[in-house]
């Protein structure tokens, strides 16, 4: 059993002038067996102008199946303060990747599905999203 603190300084994100955004991140994580491991992750994203912030909890579990396939879910809760309110809203993901390792080259294929429920600000929204990293 492993439990590792990761605590991510203040990134800045630029849209584009006069768009400034800070997100902090911090997360908690505990690999419970070699195959099994679970997260709990602490956002804080703050847009100065206009004033605006987002508080949001995730947490996920990942289950590596086999050396080349891991799955994973994940359901997020954010407090949102969009100025005149504040609103609760809702995220689901679920993650099939395909981790390949060839010699010091690592490739990862990451296909995602991920459930918005829907707010006084916002819409439901479904996105099906792929990721290949190297």
């Amino acid at each position: 059993m492993r439990a590792l603190f990761l605590l991510l300084v203040p990134m800045f994100a630029f849209a584009g002038p006069p768009d400034v955004e800070i997100w902090t991140s911090g997360a908690l994580e505990y690999e419970a067996t070699d195959s099994l491991s679970f997260e709990l992750r602490e956002h804080l994203r703050v847009n100065p102008t206009p004033l605006t912030a987002e508080v949001l909890t995730d947490v996920g579990v990942e289950f590596r199946a086999a050396e080349f396939l891991r799955l994973a879910a994940a359901y997020r809760i954010g407090m949102v303060d969009i100025g005149d309110a504040a609103e609760l809203r809702h995220r689901m993901a679920f993650d099939v990747v395909a981790p390949v390792k060839l010699d010091a080259l690592r490739v990862s294929l990451r296909q995602r599905y991920q459930a918005r429920i829907g707010t006084a600000h916002n819409s439901p929204k479904h996105v099906l999203r792929t990721r290949l990293m190297a």
